[in-house]
């Protein structure tokens, strides 16, 4: 293998690398504001649900998202389960959410 080969070689891994990063720091903000928007959504239908057996599921769903979010530091799959349980929580209350 020539020098320029290598070295071309040695740029397109960097290049490859730094576009991984890239890609993950925007799917991790993405993750983090589906996050938040989630809490916002969870935060006014809990507040409006009226019903107690659908309060206490969708609490301990939330719970559960609460878990996998603090799992998701080391295992940063789990983040997609903390957005399904948060949504699964929400949908929830959405049924019996006043308007």
């Amino acid at each position: 293998m020539t020098a320029a080969t290598f070295n071309a070689l040695a740029e397109a891994k960097a290049r490859i690398a730094s576009e991984k990063q890239a890609t993950r720091a925007a799917q991790a903000a993405l993750h983090a504001a589906r996050l938040d928007a989630l809490r916002d959504r969870y935060r006014d239908a809990f507040g409006q649900c009226t019903d107690g057996e659908r309060t206490a599921a969708a609490r301990n769903l939330f719970a559960a998202a609460a878990i996998f979010e603090r799992d998701a530091r080391h295992f940063p799959s789990r983040i997609k389960k903390a957005i399904a349980q948060m949504d699964l929580a929400v949908f929830m209350l959405a049924g019996k959410a006043r308007p």
